[in-house]
């Protein structure tokens, strides 16, 4: 069976450094003022996309993982690590 396969990675600059347990509340207030009102829609989206998806080649010795979304606030441009993924 054929899948859309969809990956992204993008790094949106933040306002502000952010709590490594940061509310969703949180980060929709240090993004750019254009893409606030997004955010939370962007999430309950991609929840819901999640819902359809499936892992590929279930159950097989080369099944893939293929339902994750994960975000995290990245410090490397300030000389600190990531926070920890955490799942969409």
């Amino acid at each position: 069976m054929p899948y859309l396969r969809l990956r992204q990675d993008i790094a949106i600059p933040l306002t502000s450094d952010l709590p490594d347990d940061a509310t969703l509340a949180q980060i929709k207030a240090a993004l750019p003022p254009d893409l606030q009102d997004d955010a939370v829609a962007l999430f309950q989206k991609i929840k819901r996309w999640k819902g359809y998806a499936v892992k590929i080649n279930e159950g097989a010795g080369n099944e893939e993982v293929s339902i994750t979304a994960t975000y995290e606030i990245c410090r490397h441009d300030i000389g600190k690590g990531c926070s920890p993924q955490r799942e969409i």
